[in-house]
């Protein structure tokens, strides 16, 4: 019997640009050939109505998921096969198969290696990724910049004389006088410094008697009321170092810079120093610097999410948006339907959910448990990250309307397909069961996360949406109704409501506000696709996020070359892209405080493994962190470069990116 190393898929993409047609191979080089299969694949491209194989008939499909039987009645070398008629014509190589597995007769399932995908009607198949972009000329080692400061986001005031660290200055001390919760932070943070960079030696250490050469630090609470809720002043005179600030948050920010800048002066002392000194007096430019995380269709255990709320913290971002439900599964279980954690949040070949997005064959995924919320909100807390929660409404519903099918409506035929390839994925909003339902869902939410903040979806509804619903058309009758957005708007004005009587704001995406008539002062709106509407939310009188897909969606592809990894719809965005997007420009003095903050997004489509996580996520999260921190007056690209790569105060992954 052939194993999952005997099986290999190459795929093909002939083109020409807007050819939707791909071509397989699936290879069978071992010893024994195979016969009465079906074999699976998952990618990002998904087969339409009109979408067809060739080679092979489907036997089911759904969104990105297929199910082929072969024409071949055995593998023995070599089975070709076409898939025409997708949604979308590839423009990168990750855009091909993302998993394939063989499903025999008796039931056992062999996995097939992939291949990235290639193309015969280009000569670049083969070759490395461009670099960022760099404005200048290499700097020649015999004409080094001055000494700088290893710091990621760099402070808005610094205003220093610097030096290098003195060998046997190996860490900084906290004076007699700092209390037990002075202690307890700056012990966090240095834990936080040695999972972050790797950076095993202590950063702060208690006083010691007799002990000399350490830089000694002083903590007191700040008189000054500019420093806001995240702002700290360092004070530096010879071994002398004064933090003041108003909040622990404002502490933990002032001891990770002090904790950046020993660490790269340490590691690279021909390029950063220390302060001896001056002052730097940091308070960050937006209150909102926000990083989304799908959950729903790349599964993230606890450990990992900590581990992204560790970068976070290093680099500042104080909210983590968790996209907890999409057609892909559903991450948070729901008080009264068991059926959510135990079918909704699962895919799997045999399972009412199928492998997508490279999800393998095996059981994959899971719910968050309010215990695990619990120690998630725990560990945000200690540097000051607060947990957003996201139920995407009514529309993203596939894994639910899966795991409860008396939210769908007898006679519904649904007659539309969502924009990622989901037949009919809209709770209903003429359905009693559906606002129980919802009832549930936002309690248990709300009961679970401390945030006063939810966030409950809003996008992406397709025009058909309900269209063929027995009880739609009965309520337009009655109610006067006439178009999608007024179905879409009863059900989030409806939550809405519930959560301004639980205490709670309501955060939206953009599309929500089309239709709905939400109360703009409990109301954020997260602008991701038409960044001139923040103007408009802002002056009916939103507080308003941006999320601009062509800066911060961290999932796109960095470049336009074949092989570089990600999405295209809003790419390429670069890292000098990323950088230079200027939020609130041009807007009047009066509207600015509307801007609550930025957001940058790292959607699951294109999160198959730990590696291409790195690959898509790493460096631009420091372009995005820095610019969410730092006044537009202040942003330096060709400075952020030297301390992206000659500093080892980021993860050792980023700099190497730029090696």
């Amino acid at each position: 019997m052939a194993s999952g190393s005997d099986l290999r898929l190459v795929s093909v993409w002939h083109g020409p640009e807007g050819v939707r047609e791909l071509h397989y191979s699936l290879y069978n080089n071992g010893k024994t050939a195979i016969s009465d299969f079906t074999f699976c694949l998952t990618g990002t491209l998904w087969l339409t109505g009109q979408g067809s194989v060739r080679g092979g008939t489907v036997v089911r499909s759904l969104s990105n998921f297929i199910e082929i039987k072969p024409d071949v009645l055995e593998l023995a070398n070599v089975w070709t096969f076409a898939i025409s008629g997708l949604n979308e014509w590839p423009r990168h190589s990750g855009d091909g198969a993302k998993s394939a597995y063989v499903r025999l007769s008796s039931g056992e399932i062999i996995e097939v290696g992939v291949q990235p995908m290639t193309r015969s009607h280009s000569a670049s198949n083969v070759g490395t990724l461009s670099k960022p972009a760099r404005r200048g000329n290499p700097v020649d080692a015999r004409d080094r910049p001055p000494m700088s400061l290893s710091v990621i986001p760099f402070p808005n005031v610094a205003s220093v004389a610097i030096s290098p660290l003195p060998a046997g200055d190996l860490a900084i001390e906290l004076g007699d006088e700092a209390d037990t919760g002075a202690y307890a932070l700056s012990t966090a943070v240095d834990a936080l410094a040695r999972r972050v960079t790797h950076h095993q030696a202590p950063i702060f250490v208690a006083a010691e008697s007799g002990r000399s050469g350490f830089r000694r630090l002083v903590l007191s609470q700040a008189s000054d009321q500019r420093l806001g809720r995240d702002g700290y002043k360092l004070t530096f005179d010879g071994v002398l170092v004064q933090m003041e600030a108003q909040t622990k948050a404002g502490f933990a920010y002032g001891l990770i810079t002090l904790a950046q800048m020993i660490i790269g002066a340490r590691t690279a002392p021909d390029r950063f120093g220390f302060p001896v000194r001056g002052t730097i007096a940091d308070v960050p430019r937006f209150d909102w610097r926000g990083l989304e995380v799908d959950v729903a269709r790349t599964f993230y255990p606890v450990a990992e999410l900590k581990s992204i709320m560790d970068v976070q913290a290093w680099l500042k971002l104080n909210v983590l948006h968790l996209h907890l439900t999409d057609d892909e599964g559903w991450r948070i279980e729901v008080d009264g339907y068991p059926e959510i954690a135990e079918i909704a949040a699962w895919r799997g070949h045999d399972l009412p959910l199928p492998p997508l997005l490279g999800s393998p064959h095996s059981p994959y995924g899971g719910a968050y448990s309010a215990d695990e919320i619990r120690d998630l909100t725990k560990h945000g807390d200690q540097f000051g990250i607060t947990l957003v929660p996201e139920v995407d409404i009514p529309g993203h519903a596939h894994a639910a309307l899966v795991a409860l099918p008396q939210l769908r409506e007898p006679g519904d035929g649904g007659g539309y397909h969502s924009i990622q390839g989901f037949f009919g994925n809209a709770l209903n909003p003429c359905l009693p069961a559906t606002y129980d339902f919802l009832d549930a869902v936002f309690t248990s939410v709300a009961s679970r996360f401390a945030s006063d903040l939810i966030h409950i979806g809003g996008d992406e509804i397709a025009a058909d949406t309900w269209a063929q619903s027995p009880a739609v058309k009965a309520a337009i009758g009655v109610r006067g109704l006439k178009r999608t957005g007024d179905l879409q708007a009863l059900i989030i004005d409806n939550v809405h409501v519930k959560l301004k009587a639980m205490g709670k704001r309501t955060v939206v995406w953009e599309d929500a506000l089309r239709s709905a008539s939400l109360d703009p002062q409990t109301t954020t709106a997260v602008v991701w696709q038409h960044p001139e509407r923040a103007f408009e939310l802002a002056e009916r009188g939103f507080d308003v996020v941006l999320a601009p897909g062509n800066a911060y969606y961290l999932d796109m592809a960095s470049s336009s070359e074949w092989r570089s990894p990600g999405g295209h719809w809003a790419g390429p965005v670069s890292l000098e892209q990323t950088y230079d997007f200027e939020p609130g420009l041009g807007w009047p003095a009066e509207l600015l405080p509307k801007l609550r903050g930025v957001q940058a997004c790292i959607w699951g489509e294109h999160m198959v493994d730990r590696s291409r996580f790195d690959t898509l996520v790493f460096p631009r999260i420091y372009a995005y962190a820095e610019r969410a921190w730092i006044d537009r007056t202040t942003k330096d690209f060709e400075g952020f470069l030297t301390r992206l790569k000659f500093s080892t105060a980021q993860v050792n992954r980023a700099a190497e990116t730029l090696a």
